[in-house]
This record gives C-alpha cells, structure tokens and sequence, in this order.
C-alpha cells in the first residue's frame, strides 16, 4: 500500500495510463480527477462493491440454474444436434418434393404432347 501527500493540482500516476490530480479540497472532502483508459473501469469505492455483490448475485443463480437444470453447454449442444437433424429433414423434404415437382412437369409435358398429337 502506498500512502501519498498531494496539493490542490498535484498528481499522482499509476503506471503509464492512469492519473489521479487532486482538483479541490474542501474541509473534509478531497475532488479527484482521473485519467484512465475506457478499457480500465474506474468506481467509487460503494459503486464498485455493489457491482460486485451484483455479479456475485449472478453467478449464483447461474450455479443454481445448472444444479437444477444439469449441464448447460451440454443441452446447448443437444439443441443444435436437434435443429442439425431437423434441417437435415426440412433438406431431404425440399428434394423430395423437388423431384416429385420434376417428374409431375415430365408427366404434363407428355399428356400436352400426346393431346397434341390427336
């Protein structure tokens, strides 16, 4: 832990990318300024611990959802076996009725042809 004195427009640098400058102090409170990077998150201290009790909520109940619900990948995985198969079907289906189509036109060109001819 590192404890430091700073003045009204001092600062203080973390690494390469992250300055804190003391923008006015009142009393009992000190004003931050903080430069960081988007990809850094920067919270005050009681935003921060809600986001985490957030996270925390969440992960439990995902823990929950896979103890009654079993292994989810494994279900994902199921699911997409499934709609794989039934697009397989809905392939073999269009084919099918393609062909039939084919052979019905054939048919209609032979009945047009011989009606034709008499």
């Amino acid at each position: 832990m590192s404890v430091f004195s700073r003045h009204r427009d001092e600062s203080i640098m973390i690494g390469d990318d992250v300055e804190i400058t003391v923008v006015d102090i009142r009393g009992d409170k000190v004003r931050l300024n903080i430069e960081a990077p988007q990809s850094i998150p920067v919270h005050r201290r009681e935003i921060y611990d809600a986001i985490m009790r957030e996270n925390n909520k969440v992960q439990e109940s995902r823990k929950q959802f896979l103890l009654k619900n079993g292994d989810f990948a494994e279900t994902l995985k199921q699911l997409e076996a499934a709609r794989e198969l039934n697009l397989r079907r809905i392939l073999e289906l269009i084919d099918y009725y393609n062909s039939q189509n084919e052979s019905i036109e054939k048919k209609l060109l032979e009945l047009r042809a011989s009606q034709k001819q008499e």
